[in-house]
């Protein structure tokens, strides 16, 4: 996935719902130095992302239509 689109995806979600942990992680993945633009959920460490959003993630990364 792109973190541009992951990027975008939060903003929709924060906008809908306005949420600080939503927020909190947006910003997180924003100024990240580690993650490049591509990304998977291989990404994200438990050393610095919180188990919580490391499933939102996991389930924004993993979405499909079927």
């Amino acid at each position: 996935m792109k973190k541009q689109l992951l990027i975008e995806i939060l903003q929709h979600a924060y906008s809908n719902q306005l949420s600080k942990s939503i927020n909190d992680l947006l910003l997180q993945i924003a100024v990240d130095p580690e993650l490049g633009d591509d990304i998977t959920i291989d990404s994200f460490s438990n050393e610095f992302y919180s188990v919580r959003s490391i499933r939102w993630l996991k389930q924004i990364i993993t979405f499909r239509i079927i």
